[in-house]
């Protein structure tokens, strides 16, 4: 399949659970799993789900990036893609949370404009930020990063976003359709990029062409 098709079939999965989600289609199991994990209390959970924080990943990609920069003298096309990846899926996932307003478990439903839930898109819940992140990780060490995706990190990679997921349903602070929904944000914004690389690269190449050091090589 095509790059093309599959960020177009990735689009239509992702608006149809966007509209199953307005209807309400995941309720049933959505409260099945909310009564039947509950570990809120646990400090070993809190601190696995903190990994995958927006703030634990910026560290990542600045160690990941500067550190390239550094080492190399410039910088890789897959990791600057990486990047832009995540950038891209957080600004989807803001503009989703605000458009959806879906509370997160056990908070109350919001009667918000869309600008007053764009600044507050941290109280809603669909879909889960944390989901999508780990889901674009894992894509790019599977099926883009030369390094790794012919090793078992790929498995790895896997392994480590559904122990996330796990604990944000173990936290109470998601429901499953919101991990289901980050799933496939996170694809649809790395096949995104990966689509759109000719384009982006232009406009990184033509902002850094004078800082040497994060030319893409």
């Amino acid at each position: 399949m095509k790059d093309s098709q599959k960020l177009i079939v990735a689009t239509l999965i992702l608006i149809a659970i966007i509209i199953l989600e307005e209807f309400k289609a995941f309720n049933g199991i959505n409260s099945y799993f909310l009564f039947h994990i509950n570990l809120r209390n646990n400090l070993l959970i809190k601190f696995i789900t903190d990994t995958a924080s927006l703030e634990a990943f910026i560290i990542y990609m600045a160690i990941l990036y500067f550190g390239q920069a550094i080492l190399r003298k410039n910088v890789t096309k897959n990791v600057v893609s990486f990047i832009i990846a995540i950038i891209i899926s957080m600004i989807a996932t803001l503009f989703i949370k605000a458009f959806t307003m879906v509370p997160r478990p056990h908070e109350i439903q919001p009667h918000w404009s869309l600008l007053t839930s764009l600044i507050n898109a941290d109280y809603f819940s669909f879909p889960s930020g944390h989901t999508v992140r780990v889901s674009v990780l894992a894509f790019y060490i599977t099926y883009v990063f030369d390094t790794t995706k012919q090793s078992k990190l790929r498995y790895l990679s896997w392994i480590y976003a559904l122990i996330i997921m796990y604990t944000r349903l173990a936290l109470q602070v998601h429901f499953f359709s919101d991990l289901l929904a980050g799933i496939v944000l996170g694809v649809w914004s790395s096949l995104l990029v990966i689509y759109f690389e000719n384009v982006w690269k232009k406009i990184y190449d033509f902002i850094f062409k004078k800082i040497k050091i994060l030319n893409i090589k």
